[in-house]
């Protein structure tokens, strides 16, 4: 794994590199210590890594300034001094908070993230064997084939499962949302909570929503679903939602 440690200051950023080494020896380190103008040049001539750790204050700025004007699709710690830091970092696609000084302890709690995160980045997205590739649905009186390729998201509401479709339409299905969970390929579908799973195309855009939950607008036809992502499946979606 390759991980990219942005710092303000050398001694921190080389103490967090060594307590990296001590407990996973496959992790490949570099450091990034530099004014926030040299790491905006940075990220414009290197590829991403799989991780960031962040710090909020940097040289000349801070981490939000820097995230306002990159667009980082791979998982981001933040670590700071700060506590109040812990609520911002949801409005960007962070997976922790490090509140210095930094614990072996809670070290591993953000590198079990990533190892999570990572499980799914190597799921086989082409892979679709012994997985369901179209469904039948009832729209009135008719019924209909629907590919996988056309689901936005199932929902189950007063004891019965819709399909929402990308061209707009819903469709009465007779399955249950435990059943299809083990018919649905899980790179491709994710269920969020009780009610709902979601295709990872019909995202829209994703919000923090209170209690460390998320909330995500879903795209069927010309329309906005919004659905809220729990807190026990919250760090899971984000890795998933990633790949």
């Amino acid at each position: 794994m390759q991980v990219l440690i942005i710092e303000k200051d050398i001694l921190s950023a080389k103490r967090l590199k060594q307590l990296l080494h001590h407990m996973h020896s496959n992790i490949v380190v570099e450091l990034l210590v530099c004014e926030i103008n040299e790491a905006y040049q940075w990220f414009a001539t290197h590829q991403l890594p799989d991780a960031i750790f962040m710090n909020v204050e940097l040289k000349g700025g801070n981490a939000f300034e820097l995230l306002g004007k990159q667009n980082f699709k791979c998982p981001i710690i933040f670590m700071g001094t700060q506590a109040a830091y812990s609520l911002d970092i949801f409005n960007y696609f962070s997976i922790h908070y490090l509140l210095k000084p930094i614990t072996k302890k809670h070290l591993k709690i953000a590198l079990d993230k990533l190892q999570l995160i990572k499980q799914f980045k190597e799921y086989p997205e082409e892979s679709r064997n012994g997985y369901m590739k179209q469904f039948w649905g009832r729209l009135g009186s008719k019924q209909y084939l629907i590919p996988i390729s056309d689901i936005s998201f199932f929902k189950s509401e007063n004891k019965l499962v819709n399909l929402f479709s990308h061209s707009g339409q819903k469709f009465l299905i007779n399955y249950n949302l435990d059943e299809l969970e083990t018919q649905l390929n899980p790179a491709e579908f994710f269920r969020i909570n009780r009610s709902y799973i979601i295709h990872q195309k019909s995202i829209n855009y994703i919000k923090p929503f209170i209690n460390q939950r998320l909330k995500t607008f879903l795209k069927f036809g010309e329309h906005l679903e919004e659905a809220i992502v729990s807190r026990p499946k919250a760090i899971k979606f984000k890795g998933w939602a990633m790949v």
